[in-house]
């Protein structure tokens, strides 16, 4: 505890009341700035220390101008050649779906034979990141997936969301029924540069993008704790 100081505005004595009294007057004013002055009947003016400003603890809310980034990966095959074309617009989607979330850093790819490979850094990533975009299109490398996917899981990381390329209607169904607990978004390219779009694999019917589906999905989401 800082002691208060005291400034003495003259020297005792009956020359120097005149003074004291003048200097009172104009000790009377107060600041706003560290420290505040207040004088007392006996001419004395004394300096107070104000407190240490307290910072407010941040909230993982909209309004706060410290709130976390929010970090999204991505892990989609974007080099084996089949269907190729359907994975990179849909890579396209998840990007700029990412890049309108107020508080996400763009998003990380990780391609899958170095996730698969067990290279540390990106299992680091893909394990610690806030969400886990996976795409399932490729069938050989759904089980791996699903074994990372179950590990990211058990430290407690359960914002993922799962993609499908729909081609095959009865193939986009099964793996739906055996992945509810997810969410799960299957999506079906028509042509060449042509959007994404979300399908239902039990509705052929709904029109609706796959970013836009994303951006839904990411007003759900926020910051985990690591």
């Amino acid at each position: 505890m800082l002691n208060e100081p005291e400034i003495s505005s003259g020297a005792s004595g009956s020359n120097n009341n005149t003074t004291d009294s003048s200097q009172s007057n104009h000790s009377g004013q107060h600041t706003d700035s560290l420290g505040s002055k207040n004088s007392d009947n006996s001419g004395k003016t004394t300096v107070y220390n104000a407190p240490p400003m307290r910072l407010p603890t941040t909230h993982h809310n909209a309004s706060s101008p410290h709130k976390p980034r929010m970090e999204v990966v991505c892990v989609i095959d974007l080099h084996s050649p089949q269907r190729l074309n359907d994975r990179k617009a849909a890579f396209d989607e998840v990007k700029f779906a990412v890049s309108h979330v107020n508080n996400a850093n763009n998003v990380q790819h990780v391609q899958f034979e170095r996730l698969d490979f067990g290279e540390t850094n990106v299992l680091d990533s893909f394990y610690n990141a806030d969400v886990a975009i996976i795409d399932l299109s490729v069938q050989v490398q759904q089980s791996s997936l699903f074994y990372h996917l179950g590990v990211r899981e058990s430290f407690g990381m359960k914002q993922n969301i799962l993609l499908f390329n729909d081609i095959d209607r009865e193939e986009t169904l099964g793996l739906k029924m055996s992945v509810a607990s997810y969410s799960f978004l299957s999506y079906h390219v028509g042509g060449d540069n042509a959007t994404p779009m979300v399908t239902d694999a039990e509705n052929a019917g709904g029109r609706i993008s796959l970013s836009t589906k994303l951006k839904h999905l990411f007003k759900e989401m926020e910051v985990q704790s690591k």
